[in-house]
């Protein structure tokens, strides 16, 4: 599993991305930025043939995490499509500032919504 380089150049903050697969199902990728230094976060776990609690076998289900130290961080929840033959899927999405807001210490904002797919 060796890691995969994407640099960018083509954008007014060109970037370098270090993408690595730590197995079949958990992949990293910070990103940092050849102007500024600084570094974002992105994780995904893939939860692909994780039994539901009904022993349906779901397609697409995944967790993917966006950590950016400065501002906060964005998780987002994919319950997947039972069978995965169509029909819709759970997306949950959660992102929560660090340090103080306007609104204060601690303001999350959650969304829930359903994917269909047909």
């Amino acid at each position: 599993l060796l890691p995969v380089t994407v640099l960018r150049l083509d954008v007014d903050d060109s970037t370098l991305t270090l993408v690595r697969a730590l197995d079949g199902n958990k992949i990293i990728a910070p990103t940092i930025s050849l102007q500024s230094g600084k570094i974002v976060y992105d994780y995904h776990l893939d939860l692909e043939g994780v039994e539901s609690s009904t022993s349906h076998q779901k397609v697409g289900s995944s967790l993917r995490a966006h950590v950016d130290p400065s501002k906060g961080v964005i998780l987002k929840w994919t319950d997947g499509i039972p069978g995965g033959s169509g029909g819709s899927c759970w997306v949950t999405e959660c992102r929560v500032p660090l340090g103080i807001t306007a609104t204060g210490p601690l303001a999350a904002n959650v969304r829930v919504g359903r994917r269909w797919v047909m």
